[in-house]
């Protein structure tokens, strides 16, 4: 059987009650993606929380990549995020009131995702090198961090307006990801 493909979706913060990023990720839940099956997951908008969870489910399903899924709510369109930036937004809270000033005092200043441009083409989606300073920005960068270059991470912010599922698996699926699994 072929490694899992470990998709992580938002979900509830502030006004948005029903993130579409929660929502994309529980509707490929039990899919699959050429050989791979899917697991898709919802996660808290807390920087410690949702970290946490991605590297639990790392280690117990070795999957052979991660994809985050945000919303972007002032974007009406969704775009792969290539960069993680070490430095957050210090004035805006995640759900559980935490307000980081930096999210690692030892790793670089960004961290490049391994689902980059080519995966952007298959998913019909623009580049961007500024996934904000909020949690999806925090998840990006430490995911990279802590999981490291053996694994491909990614991040795709969503529209309020949501994601086709269908694409998201059809990209997954004709984008070709190495047997390893996960160091986590």
């Amino acid at each position: 059987m072929s490694s899992p493909i470990l998709v992580l979706g938002f979900g509830a913060f502030g006004s948005i009650t029903n993130n579409p990023a929660a929502e994309l990720a529980r509707s490929i839940d039990g899919s699959q993606a050429g050989p791979h099956p899917i697991i898709g997951r919802e996660m808290p908008v807390s920087y410690l929380r949702a970290l946490e969870l991605t590297l639990a489910c790392a280690q117990a399903i070795r999957p052979c990549t991660i994809l985050g899924v945000g919303v972007a709510q002032s974007d009406s369109h969704p775009r792969l995020e290539l960069i993680g930036w070490r430095d957050p937004n210090p004035s805006l809270p995640d759900v559980d009131g935490v307000i980081p000033t930096i999210l690692s005092d030892h790793g670089p200043e960004s961290m490049e995702a391994g689902l980059g441009e080519e995966f952007a083409q298959r998913l019909g989606v623009r580049v961007s090198r500024d996934p904000g300073r909020y949690v999806c920005n925090g998840w990006l960068y430490s995911t990279l961090l802590r999981i490291g270059p053996n694994l491909p991470v990614g991040f795709l912010h969503v529209p309020i307006t949501g994601f086709p599922a269908h694409r998201l698996v059809k990209a997954l699926a004709e984008t070709h990801f190495q047997e390893a699994g996960a160091s986590a």
